[in-house]
């Protein structure tokens, strides 16, 4: 791990173009923009985190969901949206999701 010989500072980025997405070693979602000097880990302002933990929240179930996706099945394709629905909901995502979002299995 590099050691940080500075402590870090707030700054605003501007003409963000990109955002990207990763998981940490140690399992911790981070996020990052993109600006003109290049990337920068996403760290937000008291008033952003609760948009922030949202976003999170997002690219965990995007991941867990992934993680279903490529187990390997019997079957030929991908599995079932009615099973990602029900995994999904035996590991406790339907009640964390915030904004009143839902998960509906597709019929």
């Amino acid at each position: 791990m590099l050691s940080k010989p500075y402590k870090p500072i707030d700054i605003e980025i501007r003409n963000v173009t990109r955002f990207s997405y990763g998981e940490t070693t140690d399992g911790e979602y981070v996020l990052w923009a993109q600006g003109k000097a290049g990337w920068f880990e996403i760290r937000p302002a008291p008033h952003y985190e609760s948009i922030y933990a949202d976003m999170i929240q997002a690219v965990e179930l995007l991941y867990f969901v992934t993680d279903i996706y490529s187990e390997p099945r019997k079957k030929v394709g991908g599995p079932s949206p009615q099973l990602i629905y029900q995994e999904v909901g035996s590991a406790g995502y339907c009640g964390r999701i915030t904004n009143q979002a839902m998960i509906r299995p597709h019929v």
